[in-house]
């Protein structure tokens, strides 16, 4: 694995690409056509933080539930995983999901630990107590018996974790310096995605996206920083990030699906800050491109899952809070 360092994301960046003007990129409208709020036990969803879809499956995880929601592709209840607590099989404020053939891992926020479940059955739980940086609640994969996850030191923005052997985690990945240690960290929090034999890196709070080989080679870094949805936010970063200690959200989740990442905008204009935009980039290329921009209406969604039919997303704010479905019928991506 390969330690880098660079500058501040406003500065040229090696292996860079561009985004295309942007009345080149095409707008699609969706209109959801399903709202979910209230459970079948009268519970309701209150704060989805993470949204995974595997073999026809839906998870959503609550950390107000503690307790993962699984739906069917529907949208029809079909059980509840785990339940609150410290304890084998319990979770406490359970994050992001990753699910695969069946084996869900979640992330339980509260105990620090990713908890492994086959078949909805309890496996086992790995700790985190012991493993260097800090997690700021980013997507995670396995893949190989090891976990990629955004466990942030100042070695690093990926950390590498064998199942099996946790101390013998490894970091790579872009680590961007700010004004302060805490800042720094803070600022370099990514989702992480497997795409192919190459790891995707989409940062929460820089305008970019990047490609890893899985031994940390940086294949290419691609930026959105010129985009007119969030040409104020990163005004506003490039006004405070110096003197503050603040972060300003620029991706809010972000979700591949075959050959698209899409990625949910948090974006503003002079009225207000909104997340209700998704940017499609396809990469199946050499290079990463920008495909379209997708309108979800009002609100402020925060997770999103996408199937060949459809995106799901969670709408949390002051008016409404639901899972919606937006149909994809008769858009090509």
């Amino acid at each position: 694995m390969r330690y880098r360092n660079v500058l501040f994301f406003f500065k040229v960046f090696l292996f860079f690409s561009c985004l295309p003007a942007e009345k080149d990129i095409a707008e699609i409208h969706l209109v959801d056509d399903l709202r979910l709020a209230q459970l079948p036990d009268s519970s309701y969803l209150i704060r989805v933080s993470s949204i995974f879809i595997d073999q026809g499956k839906i998870y959503l995880a609550d950390p107000e539930l503690n307790n993962v929601v699984v739906l069917d592709e529907n949208g029809v209840f079909v059980q509840n995983i785990g339940q609150l607590g410290r304890g084998p099989g319990e979770l406490l404020w359970p994050g992001q999901l990753y699910s695969k053939n069946d084996t869900l891992f979640v992330f339980s926020g509260g105990k620090n630990a990713i908890d492994i479940f086959s078949n909805s059955q309890f496996v086992r739980t790995i700790p985190f107590s012991d493993v260097n940086g800090m997690y700021s609640g980013g997507r995670f994969f396995v893949d190989s018996g090891k976990v990629f996850i955004s466990m942030v030191d100042l070695n690093g923005s990926i950390s590498v974790i064998p199942v099996n052997n946790i101390n013998q985690n490894l970091s790579f990945g872009q680590f961007i310096r700010f004004s302060t240690d805490k800042q720094s960290i803070i600022q370099n929090h990514r989702s992480v995605f497997l795409h192919g034999n190459t790891v995707i890196s989409v940062s929460f709070f820089q305008p970019i996206i990047e490609r890893y080989s899985k031994d940390g080679n940086l294949l290419e870094m691609f930026s959105y920083e010129n985009l007119e949805l969030i040409s104020h936010r990163i005004q506003n970063a490039r006004a405070q990030l110096a003197t503050e200690n603040v972060a300003l959200c620029i991706a809010a989740d972000a979700y591949i699906y075959n050959d698209i990442l899409y990625v949910l905008l948090c974006h503003s204009d002079d009225e207000g800050v909104y997340s209700s935009t998704i940017l499609l980039f396809d990469l199946s290329g050499e290079k990463i491109e920008v495909r379209k921009k997708i309108d979800l209406g009002q609100g402020w969604f925060t997770a999103i899952g996408v199937t060949e039919e459809n995106i799901w997303a969670f709408r949390s704010d002051a008016q409404d809070r639901y899972l919606a479905r937006f149909p994809l019928k008769g858009h090509k991506f």
